[in-house]
């Protein structure tokens, strides 16, 4: 499961990230390096793995885009197979904290390994191209 914040309708970009962590002085501050934008080009990705996307985003219906969207479909074009479609969470601010009921809505994600046809573990390796962190 890979999900990230929705910034400027879409996945963040560096200069979003870098916006995000200065309004917040860096208190709380996840990443700071790689986002979701990026990472699909640093793993290997085995044969038929499945995911599972989410984003975070305002709780307001005039905002466009959803990163869980457009990561679901990197994954897909790097033969992931999707095992629900991608989810979003809504939060107050750009601080957050999730609106009420989030928390709990997001108990779906721990019934989705049950969707998963059983193939025994599988792991995304960084690509050798790719340093380490």
């Amino acid at each position: 499961m890979v999900g990230g914040p929705t910034h400027a309708s879409g996945m963040s970009r560096p200069g979003a990230r870098e916006d995000a962590v200065s309004q917040s002085g860096g208190a709380g501050a996840v990443s700071t390096g790689d986002g979701l934008r990026e990472w699909p080009a640093a793993v290997q990705v085995p044969a038929q793995v499945w995911a599972a996307t989410f984003d975070t985003r305002m709780d307001k219906p005039t905002v466009p885009g959803s990163t869980a969207r457009a990561a679901r479909q990197r994954l897909q074009h790097l033969g992931c197979r999707a095992v629900a479609p991608g989810m979003s969470f809504h939060v107050t601010s750009t601080r957050g904290p999730l609106v009420d009921g989030e928390i709990a809505r997001s108990a779906v994600g721990q019934g989705l390994a049950d969707r998963i046809p059983h193939q025994g573990p599988q792991v995304l390796r960084q690509s050798p191209n790719q340093p380490a962190d």
